[in-house]
Protein backbone atom coordinates (compact mmCIF):
# COMPACT_ATOMS: atom_id res chain seq x y z
CA UNK A 1 0.00 0.00 0.00
CA UNK A 2 1.11 3.37 -0.50
CA UNK A 3 1.37 6.15 1.81
CA UNK A 4 -0.50 9.06 1.48
CA UNK A 5 0.56 12.87 2.25
CA UNK A 6 -1.10 13.83 5.25
CA UNK A 7 -3.52 17.01 3.61
CA UNK A 8 -5.56 13.69 2.28
CA UNK A 9 -9.05 14.31 2.92
CA UNK A 10 -9.45 10.46 3.78
CA UNK A 11 -6.65 10.21 6.12
CA UNK A 12 -8.57 10.02 9.84
CA UNK A 13 -7.24 9.20 13.23
CA UNK A 14 -6.99 5.58 14.02
CA UNK A 15 -8.87 5.98 16.56
CA UNK A 16 -11.94 7.65 14.80
CA UNK A 17 -11.29 4.48 12.02
CA UNK A 18 -11.77 1.67 14.48
CA UNK A 19 -14.94 3.44 16.21
CA UNK A 20 -16.50 3.51 13.35
CA UNK A 21 -16.03 0.07 12.38
CA UNK A 22 -18.01 -1.14 15.74
CA UNK A 23 -15.20 -1.45 17.75
CA UNK A 24 -16.32 0.22 20.87
CA UNK A 25 -15.58 4.43 22.00
CA UNK A 26 -13.08 6.56 20.69
CA UNK A 27 -11.52 6.45 24.18
CA UNK A 28 -11.49 2.69 24.03
CA UNK A 29 -10.41 2.21 20.73
CA UNK A 30 -7.50 4.49 21.98
CA UNK A 31 -6.67 1.83 24.27
CA UNK A 32 -6.03 -0.73 21.63
CA UNK A 33 -3.71 1.64 20.07
CA UNK A 34 -2.22 2.45 23.36
CA UNK A 35 -1.59 -1.28 24.10
CA UNK A 36 -0.35 -2.11 20.84
CA UNK A 37 -2.67 -4.14 18.92
CA UNK A 38 -3.28 -2.42 15.81
CA UNK A 39 -0.79 -2.26 12.87
CA UNK A 40 -1.14 0.25 9.94
CA UNK A 41 1.00 -1.18 6.48
CA UNK A 42 3.08 -3.51 8.71
CA UNK A 43 3.51 -1.02 10.88
CA UNK A 44 2.49 -1.53 15.07
CA UNK A 45 0.60 2.04 15.07
CA UNK A 46 0.87 4.69 17.50
CA UNK A 47 -1.56 6.96 19.44
CA UNK A 48 -1.89 10.03 17.10
CA UNK A 49 -1.68 8.61 13.96
CA UNK A 50 -3.66 9.30 10.81
CA UNK A 51 -4.57 6.64 8.32
CA UNK A 52 -6.33 6.25 5.13
CA UNK A 53 -9.24 3.71 5.78
CA UNK A 54 -9.77 2.83 1.47
CA UNK A 55 -6.40 2.50 0.30
CA UNK A 56 -4.19 1.28 3.70
CA UNK A 57 -4.20 -2.24 5.41
CA UNK A 58 -5.09 -1.46 9.00
CA UNK A 59 -5.32 -4.63 11.17
CA UNK A 60 -6.59 -4.98 14.37
CA UNK A 61 -4.85 -8.13 16.68
CA UNK A 62 -3.83 -9.28 13.19
CA UNK A 63 -7.34 -8.93 11.61
CA UNK A 64 -8.07 -7.00 8.64
CA UNK A 65 -10.67 -3.95 9.33
CA UNK A 66 -13.35 -3.75 7.26
CA UNK A 67 -14.32 -0.08 7.09
CA UNK A 68 -17.78 0.67 5.98
CA UNK A 69 -18.33 3.31 2.84
CA UNK A 70 -21.07 5.07 4.95
CA UNK A 71 -22.27 4.84 8.32
CA UNK A 72 -25.17 2.34 8.29
CA UNK A 73 -27.61 2.55 11.46
CA UNK A 74 -30.77 0.52 11.64
CA UNK A 75 -33.79 0.39 14.26
CA UNK A 76 -35.43 -2.68 14.29
CA UNK A 77 -38.69 -4.53 15.75
CA UNK A 78 -37.04 -7.28 17.15
CA UNK A 79 -39.66 -10.74 17.88
CA UNK A 80 -39.57 -12.74 20.21
CA UNK A 81 -37.36 -16.02 19.73
CA UNK A 82 -34.22 -14.50 18.49
CA UNK A 83 -31.10 -14.23 20.20
CA UNK A 84 -29.20 -11.06 19.75
CA UNK A 85 -25.81 -11.79 19.07
CA UNK A 86 -22.57 -11.88 16.76
CA UNK A 87 -22.32 -15.52 16.94
CA UNK A 88 -24.05 -18.34 15.66
CA UNK A 89 -25.98 -20.27 18.07
CA UNK A 90 -27.22 -23.75 15.77
CA UNK A 91 -30.39 -24.17 18.44
CA UNK A 92 -31.76 -20.45 18.27
CA UNK A 93 -33.04 -18.19 15.45
CA UNK A 94 -30.43 -15.15 15.22
CA UNK A 95 -31.08 -11.68 14.54
CA UNK A 96 -28.98 -10.83 12.44
CA UNK A 97 -30.89 -13.31 9.94
CA UNK A 98 -33.52 -10.57 9.97
CA UNK A 99 -30.80 -7.65 8.74
CA UNK A 100 -30.45 -6.98 5.34
CA UNK A 101 -26.57 -8.36 5.63
CA UNK A 102 -24.64 -9.79 8.09
CA UNK A 103 -21.09 -7.57 8.66
CA UNK A 104 -18.83 -7.58 11.75
CA UNK A 105 -18.83 -3.78 12.04
CA UNK A 106 -22.91 -3.40 12.49
CA UNK A 107 -22.99 -3.87 16.17
CA UNK A 108 -26.12 -3.89 18.59
CA UNK A 109 -26.97 -1.13 21.18
CA UNK A 110 -28.54 -2.83 23.92
CA UNK A 111 -28.90 -6.31 24.10
CA UNK A 112 -32.79 -8.16 24.30
CA UNK A 113 -32.85 -11.17 25.37
CA UNK A 114 -34.75 -14.12 23.17
CA UNK A 115 -37.95 -13.77 24.87
CA UNK A 116 -38.14 -9.70 24.73
CA UNK A 117 -39.30 -7.98 21.74
CA UNK A 118 -39.46 -4.27 20.74
CA UNK A 119 -36.72 -1.64 19.80
CA UNK A 120 -33.26 -2.67 18.85
CA UNK A 121 -30.68 -0.71 17.21
CA UNK A 122 -27.41 -1.55 15.18
CA UNK A 123 -25.25 0.72 13.91
CA UNK A 124 -21.50 1.11 12.41
CA UNK A 125 -20.64 3.75 14.51
CA UNK A 126 -18.90 2.72 17.73
CA UNK A 127 -19.53 5.86 18.98
CA UNK A 128 -23.05 5.88 18.86
CA UNK A 129 -23.48 2.28 20.15
CA UNK A 130 -21.12 3.57 23.31
CA UNK A 131 -23.46 6.74 23.54
CA UNK A 132 -26.67 5.22 23.59
CA UNK A 133 -25.60 2.23 26.11
CA UNK A 134 -23.30 3.55 28.59
CA UNK A 135 -25.10 4.73 31.68
CA UNK A 136 -23.10 7.78 32.30
CA UNK A 137 -24.87 9.27 29.41
CA UNK A 138 -28.54 8.17 30.98
CA UNK A 139 -30.31 7.75 27.68
CA UNK A 140 -34.12 7.41 28.48
CA UNK A 141 -35.32 3.70 27.28
CA UNK A 142 -38.94 2.90 27.86
CA UNK A 143 -40.72 -0.09 28.02
CA UNK A 144 -43.53 -1.91 28.51
CA UNK A 145 -44.34 -4.44 30.87
CA UNK A 146 -47.39 -7.17 31.78
CA UNK A 147 -47.09 -8.73 34.69
CA UNK A 148 -50.18 -10.85 36.31
CA UNK A 149 -52.40 -9.27 38.57
CA UNK A 150 -51.92 -5.88 40.30
CA UNK A 151 -48.48 -4.22 40.83
CA UNK A 152 -48.73 -3.07 44.40
CA UNK A 153 -47.94 0.59 45.80
CA UNK A 154 -45.36 -0.83 47.58
CA UNK A 155 -44.08 -2.60 44.57
CA UNK A 156 -44.03 0.84 42.70
CA UNK A 157 -42.11 2.19 45.17
CA UNK A 158 -39.33 -0.23 45.08
CA UNK A 159 -38.80 0.36 41.83
CA UNK A 160 -39.25 3.82 42.08
CA UNK A 161 -36.40 4.31 44.21
CA UNK A 162 -34.13 1.57 43.12
CA UNK A 163 -33.52 -1.86 43.35
CA UNK A 164 -30.04 -3.56 44.66
CA UNK A 165 -28.39 -5.61 42.00
CA UNK A 166 -25.41 -7.40 42.67
CA UNK A 167 -25.03 -4.98 45.46
CA UNK A 168 -25.25 -1.55 43.40
CA UNK A 169 -29.10 0.78 43.37
CA UNK A 170 -30.40 0.74 39.88
CA UNK A 171 -31.18 4.36 39.35
CA UNK A 172 -34.43 5.52 40.36
CA UNK A 173 -37.48 4.85 37.37
CA UNK A 174 -40.37 6.09 36.43
CA UNK A 175 -43.59 3.54 36.74
CA UNK A 176 -46.57 4.24 35.45
CA UNK A 177 -49.87 1.28 35.26
CA UNK A 178 -51.73 2.05 31.90
CA UNK A 179 -54.09 -0.88 32.38
CA UNK A 180 -54.69 -3.55 35.42
CA UNK A 181 -57.41 -5.92 36.21
CA UNK A 182 -57.66 -9.21 38.30
CA UNK A 183 -55.59 -11.21 35.36
CA UNK A 184 -52.68 -9.06 34.42
CA UNK A 185 -51.11 -5.34 34.88
CA UNK A 186 -49.49 -3.52 31.50
CA UNK A 187 -46.87 -0.62 33.20
CA UNK A 188 -44.52 1.65 31.39
CA UNK A 189 -41.39 1.50 33.05
CA UNK A 190 -38.86 3.83 32.21
CA UNK A 191 -35.15 3.92 33.25
CA UNK A 192 -32.57 5.61 32.16
CA UNK A 193 -29.10 2.98 32.36
CA UNK A 194 -29.17 -0.57 30.98
CA UNK A 195 -27.39 -3.52 32.67
CA UNK A 196 -27.63 -7.03 31.92
CA UNK A 197 -31.40 -8.01 31.36
CA UNK A 198 -32.25 -5.02 34.25
CA UNK A 199 -36.04 -4.51 33.86
CA UNK A 200 -36.30 -8.42 34.38
CA UNK A 201 -33.66 -8.29 37.36
CA UNK A 202 -35.65 -5.55 38.66
CA UNK A 203 -39.03 -7.60 38.74
CA UNK A 204 -37.57 -10.44 39.83
CA UNK A 205 -36.08 -9.17 42.71
CA UNK A 206 -38.99 -8.11 44.55
CA UNK A 207 -40.58 -11.12 43.59
CA UNK A 208 -42.63 -10.47 40.59
CA UNK A 209 -42.52 -12.28 36.98
CA UNK A 210 -42.92 -10.47 33.94
CA UNK A 211 -45.30 -12.31 31.77
CA UNK A 212 -44.33 -10.05 28.60
CA UNK A 213 -41.76 -7.60 27.95
CA UNK A 214 -41.23 -4.68 25.04
CA UNK A 215 -38.92 -1.89 24.74
CA UNK A 216 -40.65 0.84 23.10
CA UNK A 217 -38.26 3.28 22.89
CA UNK A 218 -34.39 4.49 23.35
CA UNK A 219 -33.49 8.17 23.12
CA UNK A 220 -35.72 9.79 20.45
CA UNK A 221 -35.89 6.79 18.55
CA UNK A 222 -39.37 5.02 18.63
CA UNK A 223 -40.51 1.83 17.00
CA UNK A 224 -43.54 3.97 14.72
CA UNK A 225 -45.16 1.66 12.29
CA UNK A 226 -42.12 -0.61 12.41
CA UNK A 227 -43.74 -3.88 12.13
CA UNK A 228 -42.33 -6.86 14.27
CA UNK A 229 -39.17 -8.74 12.62
CA UNK A 230 -38.58 -5.63 10.02
CA UNK A 231 -36.57 -2.86 10.19
CA UNK A 232 -35.49 0.47 9.07
CA UNK A 233 -32.70 1.93 7.86
CA UNK A 234 -32.16 5.83 9.27
CA UNK A 235 -31.51 8.58 6.52
CA UNK A 236 -29.14 10.78 6.99
CA UNK A 237 -31.15 13.46 8.63
CA UNK A 238 -32.07 11.07 10.91
CA UNK A 239 -28.66 10.02 12.01
CA UNK A 240 -27.16 13.11 12.55
CA UNK A 241 -30.25 14.55 14.58
CA UNK A 242 -29.99 11.25 16.45
CA UNK A 243 -25.49 12.42 16.75
CA UNK A 244 -26.66 15.40 17.91
CA UNK A 245 -28.99 14.27 20.53
CA UNK A 246 -26.54 12.29 22.06
CA UNK A 247 -23.72 14.44 21.62
CA UNK A 248 -21.38 13.39 18.86
CA UNK A 249 -19.53 16.50 17.38
CA UNK A 250 -17.86 14.97 13.22
CA UNK A 251 -14.18 15.58 13.86
CA UNK A 252 -11.08 13.95 12.31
Amino acid sequence: MNNLSNNDQNLLRLQKILSKCGYGSRRSCEKLIIEGRVSVDGQVAKLGMKANPFEQSILLDGQLISYPNEDTTIVMNKPSGFIVSTKDENSIPNIYNLLPYQSKSLRYAGRLDVNTEGLLLFSTDGELIYRLTHPKFEIKKVYEVIIEGYLSKHAQTQLSNGIDLDGTLTKPANVKITSENNDRSVIELIIHEGRNHQVRRMFDAIGITILYLRRISVGPLSLGAIRRGKYKVLNEDELENLKTIVGIHDRS
